[in-house]
């Protein structure tokens, strides 16, 4: 059986729009009010929603589930929001708003009014197909730079995999002795790290190098305790 996500045609955010516990309870025009400053008398409150909506954002809570959302209306660096974002000439008493927005990772558009006097109105979100093409086609490359890059990890691990290493352990006798060892490189999945292990290499032409190193070490440890 193949899994959604395995599919080609599977689309991850068309199908949290179908299935959002959120976005289903919000694609019909619901109750929204602004949600900021409790605590603050309802001109102090009137008076910040007016100037929010006037710099470009606000906070709603949509009352049928209670959830409370920023909305922006700019980007970037412009210092006033669109007419199309932010319309107080549609319909006197009322400012009518739009942005996009991404939900539970669902992109949205908001539709919505408020009246100017008490901070309530109505709204609901539709599907930002634009959005999430774009976001499909991040996607892409994320997983193409994502498998490209598990690729280069594979190569190198099987370089590193037996590299022999001139491992400089000790100095007798004025002249340097050196032991070939092997580093083996092993991934644990479990603990998610590298293992290194050293052991002598099993070359035989390497053999009377390290049988060398070993007697000469011995013959100096020797010397030493008499």
């Amino acid at each position: 059986m193949v899994r959604r996500r395995d599919n080609p045609d599977y689309d991850p955010y068309l199908e949290g729009w179908k299935r959002d516990k959120f976005v289903k309870k919000v694609k019909e025009p619901t109750e929204i009010n602004y949600c900021r400053l409790h605590d603050k008398p309802f001109e102090r409150r009137r008076e910040v929603c007016l100037k929010e909506l006037n710099d470009g954002h606000t906070g709603v809570r949509f009352e049928v589930t209670g959830t409370e959302i920023t909305l922006l209306f700019v980007k970037g660096k412009i210092a006033k929001p669109p007419k199309e974002n932010v319309d107080w000439d549609k319909e006197p008493g009322r400012v009518h708003l739009s942005c996009t927005l991404v939900v539970n990772y669902v992109p949205l558009v908001f539709h919505g009014w408020m009246d100017c006097d008490t901070l309530k109105g109505m709204g609901h979100f539709t599907y930002d197909e634009a959005r999430a093409a774009a976001m499909k086609e991040e996607d892409k490359e994320k997983k193409a730079k994502w498998e490209e890059f598990q690729q280069k990890h594979e190569a190198w691990k099987a370089r590193t995999a037996q590299t022999v290493l001139d491992v400089k352990l000790d100095q007798f006798h004025g002249q340097e002795h050196k032991k070939y060892l092997v580093k083996w490189t092993e991934y644990d999945e479990e603990h998610n790290t590298w293992v290194w292990d050293f052991k002598v290499a099993d070359r035989p032409d390497l053999a009377p190098m390290v049988a060398k190193f070993d007697a000469d070490k011995a013959a100096a440890e020797a010397a030493k305790e008499q």
